[in-house]
């Protein structure tokens, strides 16, 4: 396997372990699982997982950095399979961004839809929340933007967006997988 690819799979690998870490200290290892019972805990629970993303993207090779819909060639050129994993990785990435954040927008929804809503904690999340909602539209519309980029593309880059579809539907299994792969190895 060429190196490069070694090291995108690596990356993927260590972005799933953060999706993990997600999942476990946001959602309690369960997505439908009751949020943290004050705004500081959320708050403080999200920048300890927006860090680890921020490692996480600090730690990209150069080769591997992420895409914007702008850097997606319209046609191919010689390292397909290496571009496809770089869009497989920024829509991953964007998704778990998204996941982060989510608990301040259903905060937002708890706290607003209650007759008896605590105003201090709504007070917090306006002066702190705004920036979550900011990267989950940021987040959001750069999925669209790439998606909408490959579905106007021609020839193989049009093949892109099936890679997106297994990075939404396949990720976390994989990440299970891979990660008692990780503990049988030890």
């Amino acid at each position: 396997m060429p190196r490069s690819l070694a090291t995108s799979l690596n990356m993927h690998r260590k972005l799933y372990k953060i999706t993990w870490n997600v999942i476990d200290l946001l959602y309690g290892g369960n997505i439908g699982c009751e949020t943290p019972s004050s705004v500081f805990d959320v708050v403080e629970r999200i920048f300890k997982m927006e860090n680890l993303l921020a490692q996480w993207v600090r730690t990209l090779p150069a080769n591997m950095g992420l895409r914007n819909s702008r850097e997606i060639p319209l046609e191919g050129h010689d390292a397909e399979i290496l571009e496809q994993y770089k869009i497989i990785l920024t829509l991953r990435y964007h998704n778990l961004r998204i996941l982060v954040h989510r608990l301040v927008l259903v905060r937002f929804l708890d706290i607003c839809g209650k007759v008896d809503r605590d105003e201090q904690d709504l007070t917090l999340l306006q002066q702190i929340g705004s920036n979550s909602i900011q990267i989950c539209v940021q987040s959001s519309m750069e999925i669209i933007s790439i998606v909408n980029t490959i579905v106007h593309s021609t020839g193989i880059r049009r093949g892109f967006l099936g890679a997106w579809w297994f990075s939404l539907y396949y990720s976390m299994p994989s990440a299970i997988w891979l990660e008692s792969c990780e503990t049988d190895i030890k």
